[in-house]
C-alpha cells in the first residue's frame, strides 16, 4: 500500500510526496522520466485512467525503448495494455506493446484465504535456473526448488500469458489442472526492434511486493520509511522480486 508523505519527523524528506504524474508527465507536460535509471511503479489499487492520457503512455514507452528500466505491479498493467476501467475504456493504449500479453484484468486477490505458491519457469526462461538456485539459498528454511510463497491476498490474476516470442515468462501460478496464469514477466525495449538493437527492459508482476503491513512494538503499522529496515525478514515474494530488481538493471541481452 502506497502513503502520500513522509513519516514525521524523517530526517531524510518532510511533507506530502510529489504526484506521480511529474514522474510520467501528460500531455503537455513531458515529465521527468529520463532523470532517472530505472522507474519502479507500484500498483495503485486501480488503473486511474485519469492520470494516464496516451501522452503519458507514449513517454513511459519511449523512456523504455532509449534504454529505461521499467518495473510494473499489477494495476499497472495499464501502461502494457491500455486502459480498460474507467474513461477511455479499451480506446487509449500505448503502442505495440498490448500485443505483449493476453490480460483477464481480474482486481480480486488469487489467494483471499490464505498463501498460494508460484512457480519459477526454468523451461521458458533461460535465467530461470539461476533465479530458482538464488531463491534457495536466500530464503530461509528453504523452499522446494521452483516455488515462491504468496502471502494472503497478495497473489491476482491480472495476466493469463504471454507472446513468448517476444517476451520471457519468469513466474507462473498453476490455478488448477488446466490453467496456468502468468505471475512475472519481463521485455526488452524497442521490441519490435531486432534483439541486437534493443537496449531498455519492462518488467510486469502480479504478485504484490508485500500485503503484509509492518508495525511497532505497540502494534501501530508503520508508514515509510521507518517500515523498512532489520525489524522484519522480507518474505519470500520480496525476495523474488529483489532478484528482479537486480537483474532489470543488468546488461540486455538474449533473445528478449
Amino acid at each position: 500500500m502506497g502513503t502520500s508523505s513522509f513519516d514525521a519527523g524523517f530526517a531524510g524528506g518532510t511533507g506530502a510526496l510529489s504526484n506521480s504524474t511529474t514522474l510520467w508527465g501528460s500531455a503537455t507536460d513531458p515529465g521527468k522520466l529520463a532523470s532517472y535509471d530505472i522507474v519502479i511503479l507500484s500498483c495503485e489499487g486501480a488503473q486511474h485512467v485519469e492520470t494516464k492520457p496516451k501522452a503519458a503512455m507514449d513517454h513511459l514507452k519511449a523512456y523504455a525503448d532509449l534504454g529505461g528500466r521499467v518495473f510494473l505491479s499489477h494495476w499497472h498493467n495499464i501502461w502494457l495494455e491500455g486502459s480498460t476501467t474507467g474513461m477511455n475504456a479499451n480506446g487509449m493504449k500505448p503502442d505495440v506493446w498490448p500485443a505483449l500479453a493476453m490480460w483477464s484484468n481480474d482486481g480480486s486477490s488469487a489467494n483471499p484465504s490464505g498463501e498460494m505458491t508460484d512457480t519459477i519457469d526454468e523451461v521458458r526462461n533461460p535465467k530461470g535456473a539461476a533465479f530458482a538456485t538464488w531463491m534457495q539459498n536466500v530464503v530461509t528454511p528453504p523452499a522446494p526448488r521452483d516455488a515462491i510463497t504468496i502471502a494472503k491476498n497478495t497473489g491476482k490474476d491480472t495476466c493469463v500469458s504471454v507472446d513468448n516470442n517476444k517476451v520471457e515468462q519468469w513466474v507462473y501460478w498453476q490455478k488448477d489442472a488446466n490453467t496456468r496464469l502468468t505471475q512475472n514477466f519481463q521485455f526488452t525495449t524497442p521490441n519490435e526492434k531486432p534483439s541486437d538493437q534493443r537496449c531498455g527492459k519492462v518488467v510486469f508482476s502480479d504478485m504484490h511486493v508485500s500485503g503484509v503491513p509492518v508495525k511497532d512494538g505497540g502494534g501501530n503499522v508503520l508508514s515509510y520509511p521507518t517500515s523498512c529496515g532489520p525489524q522484519a525478514d522480507l518474505l519470500p515474494q520480496e525476495k523474488a522480486l529483489a532478484f528482479m530488481f537486480f537483474d532489470i538493471a543488468s546488461c540486455v541481452g538474449g533473445l528478449f
